[in-house]
């Protein structure tokens, strides 16, 4: 074998060992993000189920709290101090949400300000425990002709925030479940109730509802048939003034 084909053989043989080695690094790279991939996927799953199991524990103890009626009173004060049951005319018939500092200052523009008529939307916690609640306010809205929606009914990518107000800006009105004291359910109805929006609250109650709370925009229920029947009353009185 002369010179030059002992060179270029040593050359090939180089360039081929070159090429195993960078498929094998690609290889193992590819093998070890798949495997973080899968850890990561793991540990969200743990730490969802973690969150969950939590959540529904500050459930049962809140529920377990405001069973007794003088404790719901005390514990949910300012709710009932801002569910009026005078709601204004003016902000049921309006067609644009007046413009503020708050909303301006989170990208709410004139034209997420326009009020839908027909759009209900609903403050809730996402636990298995209130899709049944969400249901039966879903069907109930459906019976008059309103949209119902909440806030994870779409997938959203950024600023959960900026999504919320511009639902809560477009709708007419407001529902607000408060079992279980879900914070974001309450930090939202504090929006709500800064925005002027016709809301109404609902709570579930096994005692008899308090003569004095009777004349709030708080719907009382035992059940998921009382629900809608007592919410539908109170969405007629703000959809039937068109």
């Amino acid at each position: 074998m002369s010179t030059e084909m002992l060179f270029m053989t040593v050359i090939l043989v180089v360039i081929l060992i070159a090429i195993i080695a960078v498929m094998l690094f690609l290889m193992n790279n590819i093998r070890e993000s798949k495997f973080n991939r899968y850890n990561e996927e793991l540990k969200r799953i743990e730490h969802d189920k973690m969150r969950e199991y939590y959540e529904s524990k500050i459930y049962e103890l809140n529920m377990e709290l405001t069973e007794d009626r003088k404790r719901w009173k005390e514990t949910n004060h300012l709710v009932i101090s801002g569910s009026n049951n005078n709601i204004d005319n003016n902000n049921i018939h309006k067609n644009v949400l007046e413009e503020n500092n708050f909303l301006l200052k989170h990208g709410i523009t004139k034209m997420d300000r326009e009020i839908d008529k027909k759009d209900v939307f609903v403050l809730t916690s996402f636990m298995d425990e209130y899709r049944d609640t969400y249901s039966a306010i879903k069907s109930t809205c459906d019976k008059v002709g309103l949209n119902c929606s909440k806030s994870d009914d779409e997938y959203i990518e950024g600023d959960i925030l900026k999504h919320i107000l511009k639902k809560i800006a477009k709708a007419r009105i407001i529902i607000a479940n408060i079992d279980g004291r879900n914070p974001n359910v309450f930090y939202e109805l504090g929006i709500v109730h800064a925005l002027d929006k016709p809301t109404i609250v609902i709570a579930k109650n096994k005692n008899e509802v308090p003569f004095d709370l009777q004349s709030k925009n708080i719907v009382f229920y035992t059940d998921l048939k009382d629900l809608q029947e007592n919410l539908l009353i109170e969405i007629n009185k703000i959809a039937l003034n068109k």
